[in-house]
């Protein structure tokens, strides 16, 4: 799916102001405590940030003016920037994000009737070594955070003027290995599904991993979870480790147990 972006060389994220866009209920509430106000403006700010899908603090109309002029004074709102798109004939568009520290990510818009899939990355780069694979042969760069997760939905669902109401499905198939990141994965995972946000049901969310076995460990112990997807490509150990150096962890057999005990774990999943 990489077209493989150019990354330009890494600028300095903006230093000194959190940033808001990535923020759950909990750490909304020390920012509005910060300056003053109650935990009910933290959650108004959260209604406005993942359900109204707002971008900038002047559009947060339910809070005074005053009240924005100072969460501007003391936290950017800065979500994904799209920097090109590739459209395809069957609808889809790629889109390539820019991040604050100048690096680039890509994101996947596909429509089909009413309902709609983006394909989100979890990192820049991929440290897998996937030979099929053109992220993979970038090597890896970094982490994305979870507000960098949630700003490709949030961006490309503002950027295609999505309905509230229309189904919206997210599969973790960009750029990265998921599990490799698995703490903000998870963290985006929670704001995404989160009822009073995003609310995209958590069996509309799928990870796609190449087979790390340790992260399918973690990932079945959560609570709330999304749903699994393994990119197999092969049947063989021996040409499986030929293209996907993780099978030289972790082979077909520590894989397929590790997939049984994700399946007798099923009842666990929201």
């Amino acid at each position: 799916m990489q077209r493989g972006w150019e990354q330009p060389a890494p600028e300095l994220a903006p230093a000194g102001l959190p940033n808001a866009a990535g923020m759950d209920l909990e750490a909304l509430r020390a920012l509005v405590a910060s300056l003053g106000e109650s935990g009910f403006r933290a959650a108004q700010i959260h209604e406005g940030l993942y359900r109204h899908r707002w971008t900038r603090w002047e559009q947060f109309t339910s809070l005074s003016k005053d009240l924005r002029a100072r969460l501007e004074a003391r936290a950017r709102l800065c979500w994904p920037e799209i920097q090109e798109n590739v459209g395809s004939e069957d609808g889809s568009t790629k889109h390539a994000f820019r991040l604050e520290d100048g690096c680039v990510v890509e994101g996947v818009h596909m429509p089909y009737g009413t309902r709609t899939t983006l394909c989100l990355s979890s990192q820049v780069g991929c440290a897998m070594g996937c030979t099929f694979c053109a992220t993979g042969m970038m090597g890896i760069k970094r982490n994305l955070t979870a507000g960098e997760i949630t700003g490709q939905v949030v961006t490309m669902l503002n950027a295609h003027g999505h309905p509230g109401n229309d189904p919206v499905n997210l599969v973790f198939m960009g750029m990265g290995e998921p599990l490799h990141n698995l703490d903000q994965v998870m963290a985006a995972f929670s704001l995404l599904s989160d009822p009073k946000g995003l609310g995209i049901s958590p069996r509309r969310i799928t990870v796609s991993t190449s087979g790390l076995v340790s992260g399918i460990r973690r990932l079945a112990e959560c609570p709330r979870r999304p749903r699994l997807a393994l990119s197999l490509n092969a049947t063989t150990d021996a040409y499986r480790d030929r293209i996907m150096p993780v099978n030289r962890a972790w082979n077909l057999a520590r894989l397929r147990q590790a997939l049984d005990r994700w399946g007798r774990r099923r009842g666990r999943s929201s």
